[in-house]
């Protein structure tokens, strides 16, 4: 039964990890091709107020449209950066890799889309602490 459990375990991670990075990869040629260099966040053109990162072990981005600039001020925006830096700097995103290991290679047995849920959540509050840290509440 061990052997059935890692075996699926072992497949599952291989089958996630090859698909999240060639999508990342992806993302990341087309946010080189379509933002501009700005300090070293990228900048898209779009109307709606965006920020993300896109993470790699050598190639991370962060991501924010045109329009953040002009929604936030200065104090916000730096919140905002200090936010998807805290995502980066902890690699919050193998963590959420792990968790969706889990999901898919037992979905119904133990539930692991409510863990899931429950990581993202955490760790988007996680890097909302290291942004108050560094930027202060407001």
């Amino acid at each position: 039964m061990t052997a059935v459990v890692l075996g699926r375990l072992l497949v599952t991670a291989h089958r996630v990890g090859l698909r999240t990075r060639q999508l990342r990869r992806r993302h990341r040629e087309l946010v080189d091709l379509l933002a501009d260099d700005a300090a070293g966040v990228r900048v898209v053109p779009h109307e709606t107020p965006t920020a993300y990162c896109l993470p790699g072990f050598h190639r991370s981005r962060i991501v924010r449209s045109d329009s953040t600039l002009h929604s936030l001020g200065a104090s916000e925006l730096d919140a905002v950066l200090a936010h998807e830096r805290a995502h980066l700097r902890a690699r919050h995103d193998l963590v959420l890799e792990a968790f969706t290991v889990l999901n898919e290679a037992f979905p119904r047995v133990v539930h692991s889309r409510v863990a899931l849920d429950r990581v993202r959540l955490l760790i988007e509050i996680l890097a909302d602490d290291a942004a108050v840290r560094r930027c202060g509440r407001r």
